[in-house]
């Protein structure tokens, strides 16, 4: 009974990622039809190449910078509404938006399909 969405779902995910893992060993061009295997060839251009280590070094960089501000930002902001204070409901009520605006406009969105369809 699951099969065919098991099978939908592994060709979906498995087919593009399996012909990701084709291209990268392969000298694959934009509208070029001629491919040839290369094998790590193109790991290890990439691995030599300056501007690789540099985008490397920004992205850990900004990784690591980005999550100490995140977690700063969140503690500082979790322990100044733990006290009762006027306005703190809408505050929480500002943060949490982000979270749940996507969802209720999704659900919002399907209600009036399915009402527009059944009618």
């Amino acid at each position: 009974m699951f099969a065919p969405a098991v099978l939908y779902i592994l060709l979906l995910v498995g087919g593009p990622f399996l012909l990701a893992i084709f291209y990268a060993f392969s000298d694959a061009r934009i509208g070029n039809a001629e491919m040839h295997f290369v094998g790590l060839e193109n790991f290890r251009s990439i691995l030599q190449s300056p501007s690789f280590r540099v985008a490397i070094r920004n992205s850990f960089v900004f990784t690591i910078c980005s999550q100490i501000i995140v977690t700063v930002g969140a503690n500082i902001l979790a322990i100044s509404l733990e006290k009762a204070f006027r306005g703190r409901g809408l505050i929480r009520f500002l943060i949490l938006l982000p979270w749940v605006a996507p969802i209720a406009l999704g659900a919002i969105g399907w209600n009036g399909s399915l009402i527009r369809s059944t009618a």
